[in-house]
């Protein structure tokens, strides 16, 4: 019976997309925050105010004084949007 979350999260990975999140430049901790805070299953979200090779999802990506929020799904990127509520409509548009 202890085996029935993990199954069920693995299902989930199966059938629903992965968002992959990155959150670049300026106020990316407060974008952070407002990400989180809503609830979107099935996401990984790496947030940085500066330029950072050393992940994933920001690699290649440039800091600038203007925040920058990518949608993500197997490791191929949207154009970036500048808001939260952005975001949530791309990512409802699936």
């Amino acid at each position: 019976p202890t085996s029935f979350g993990i199954w069920a999260s693995g299902l989930q990975w199966l059938t629903e997309p992965v968002c992959e999140i990155a959150i670049i430049g300026e106020n990316s901790i407060d974008a952070l925050k407002e990400v989180l805070s809503a609830y979107h299953p099935n996401k990984a979200i790496q947030a940085s105010s500066t330029t950072d090779n050393n992940f994933p999802l920001l690699s290649q990506k440039i800091a600038t004084d203007h925040l920058q929020i990518y949608l993500c799904r197997d490791y191929a990127c949207l154009q970036p949007v500048s808001t939260a509520k952005e975001l949530f409509q791309l990512i409802s548009r699936k």
